[in-house]
């Protein structure tokens, strides 16, 4: 869902499966403070393909032709997850869209320098909680990072590395 769109994740996964040197993808959303979410893909290259993440971008933008299906985020992984039986397993993705999400505003933040370890996972009423630990931030870039994850609808404990010691 994107500000009440209803995207199909085929749609984006078609357009990237036939880009060049892509062997799958899939796509989830991640979590946005002003739409609700936006599509982020995971594409896993051909074998001993070199991927062109850049002309992958272009290819997606010019191809997928509705302007709110188009990935904000391309990641690049080894292989997508699936369960024991070999279906894609949406789940993991999801997580890894949120670590991203969390990645993309201490960039904005912090600079991308900054060092971060986000661990997503379940309180005891199966809501989504995700531990993020920032090294190398000021208390004023924590206190920014509070309030710009707040509006999402997981919930998230922010804490630079230094108070775990």
């Amino acid at each position: 869902m994107r500000s009440g769109h209803n995207i199909d994740p085929a749609a984006i996964e078609d357009v990237a499966n036939q880009f060049a040197g892509v062997e799958i993808s899939a796509a989830v959303g991640m979590p946005d403070q002003y739409a609700g979410e936006v599509p982020a893909l995971f594409v896993v290259a051909v074998a001993g393909a070199e991927l062109d993440m850049a002309g992958l971008r272009l290819h997606l933008e010019t191809n997928v032709h509705e302007r709110p299906a188009r990935p904000k985020s391309i990641m690049l992984i080894d292989a997508l997850p699936v369960t024991a039986v070999g279906k894609l397993f949406k789940p993991t993705l999801r997580d890894l869209a949120i670590k991203e999400k969390v990645r993309l505003e201490i960039a904005r933040i912090c600079g991308p320098a900054v060092q971060v370890d986000a661990d997503v996972g379940l309180d005891s009423q199966k809501n989504t909680v995700v531990d993020v630990v920032v090294s190398d931030a000021t208390i004023e870039q924590i206190t920014e990072l509070d309030a710009t994850l707040k509006p999402l609808p997981q919930t998230y404990l922010t804490r630079r590395a230094e108070e775990d010691e």
